[in-house]
C-alpha cells in the first residue's frame, strides 16, 4: 500500500508477492523446502477488498506454513490470482496432508477457520473449501 500511488486501489499481484517474500522470510529457514508457486494476473483491487483479501491470504500460507508442513520435508503452496466477467478468482492450495471429512464441522470454532470465513463474508465471496488432497480454498467475489 505504502508503495502506490493510489490510495484508491493496489495492484494486488505485486502485493501478493511481496506478501509471500516477507512471509518466507519471517516463516522459513534454508532447509525448509516449502516451494511457493503464483500465478497471477496484473489486477487492481479496491482498497476495501484488498484489506481484508490480504488478511485472508496471510491467514491460509501462515497456517500451512505452521501445520500443514510441520513434519513434512517438502510442500508446495500454490496461489491463482484469476479475473473473468468482473469477478476475482482467488485459488490458494496446498499438497500437505489431508484431514477427516469432519474437520470444519468439528473445528467449526476454530479460530483459524472463524478467521477465514468472516474475511470471506466482508469480501462478500463465495468460500469453497476442499481437503481431499491437501487445502484448497477458493473465493470468488466481485470487483
Amino acid at each position: 500500500l505504502y508503495g502506490s500511488n493510489d490510495f484508491g486501489s493496489i495492484a494486488f499481484d505485486r502485493f501478493i508477492m511481496t506478501m509471500i517474500k516477507e512471509l518466507q522470510a519471517t516463516f522459513m529457514n534454508e532447509s525448509s523446502t516449502i516451494k511457493f508457486n503464483l500465478q497471477l494476473e496484473p489486477l487492481n483491487i479496491d482498497i476495501n477488498k484488498a484489506i481484508p483479501c490480504g488478511l485472508l491470504i496471510n491467514e491460509i500460507v501462515i497456517n500451512a506454513i505452521k501445520h500443514v508442513f510441520m513434519e513434512v520435508e517438502e510442500g508446495e503452496i500454490e496461489i491463482q490470482l484469476s479475473h473473468e466477467y468482473n469477478r476475482i478468482k482467488l485459488v490458494i492450495c496446498d499438497n500437505g496432508r489431508s484431514v477427516p471429512e469432519d474437520f470444519f464441522r468439528k473445528n467449526n470454532a476454530s479460530l483459524a477457520v472463524e478467521l477465514i470465513s468472516t474475511l470471506a463474508e466482508q469480501l462478500e465471496a463465495n468460500l469453497d473449501i476442499d481437503s481431499e488432497e491437501g487445502f484448497k480454498y477458493i473465493l470468488s467475489f466481485n470487483e
